[in-house]
């Protein structure tokens, strides 16, 4: 086990932005690919970029353990998504993402209307 000294956003408060369990690190979007995918290797987890409600303050409003994840009812139907890929639960990943989007993934504004919702500015 390593002891590694990060901060975010020029901030020494790390917990505002980031939550990890044994299986996952949710860092919020915008963060640099290079920054993000160190955490991830640091701590030997999945990296799922993310945010809840559309900022980047995933501490507050997120708690999670190897068991499962609570969210702020802030979180957004394609933020829920996001985060269920990055858990292995593509069901459910499913299901958040057409509730999202309203649409069938058979239609073919599906992907162009989940890319839009992901590239939401992070607030």
């Amino acid at each position: 086990m390593g002891l590694h000294l990060v901060d975010l956003y020029r901030s020494p408060n790390i917990g505002i932005f980031l939550k990890a369990n044994d299986k996952a690190i949710l860092v919020p979007k915008g963060i640099a690919n290079s920054k993000a995918a160190k955490l991830a290797t640091d701590l030997d987890v999945a990296l799922c970029p993310t945010s809840v409600g559309g900022t980047r303050l995933l501490g507050p409003l997120i708690a999670m353990n190897n068991k499962g994840v609570l969210a702020s009812r802030m979180i957004e139907d394609y933020e829920m998504g996001e985060i269920y890929l990055k858990l292995g639960d593509r069901k459910q990943a499913a299901q958040a993402l057409r509730k999202a989007v309203q649409l069938s993934p058979e239609d073919p504004d599906y992907s162009r209307a989940l890319s839009e919702l992901q590239a939401r500015p992070v607030r």
